[in-house]
């Protein structure tokens, strides 16, 4: 069963039609790179697969417990942090865990910071965290 799965989607901004009955499937362990040059629709898809705009015509589907974040090509207002945090910041609360992991590895100094780093890992794996072919899509 697909993960996500576009089904003869248009959509138009105003004018001519920017997807035409676009055909799309996603499925498990598959990686997909979006090419294609300025204005060529490739923003306007992710944000219809993320379902923050609607198609003209078609459907959109999710499956269930499929988690879809985008990191948005501008720097959002008021953003604070490292690229890295801002990347997690899109997985939730595994995202916090693996940025705070993240951070201690870079930042050793004595033991307390490997009893910490011990405690995060272990909320990481409980929480099945490094399972990331789980999480990303």
């Amino acid at each position: 069963m697909a993960l996500i799965e576009l089904r003869k989607l248009d959509y138009s901004i105003g004018g001519p039609l920017l997807l035409d009955d676009v055909e799309f499937a996603l499925e498990p362990r598959e990686r997909v790179c979006v090419v294609g040059r300025n204005g060529a629709g490739k923003s306007t898809l992710l944000k219809l697969i993320d379902r923050e705009i609607h198609p003209d015509d078609g459907e959109v589907r999710v499956s269930p417990g499929v988690v879809v974040a985008r990191l948005a090509q501008e720097v959002p207002q008021g953003t604070d942090g490292s690229i890295f945090d801002v990347v997690a910041g899109a997985l939730g609360d595994i995202g916090k865990l693996l940025a705070e992991y993240h951070h201690l590895v870079h930042h050793l100094v004595d033991d307390s910071d490997m009893r910490a780093l011990a405690d995060v890992q272990s909320r990481i794996e409980a929480a099945n965290g490094w399972d990331l072919d789980r999480r990303v899509t």
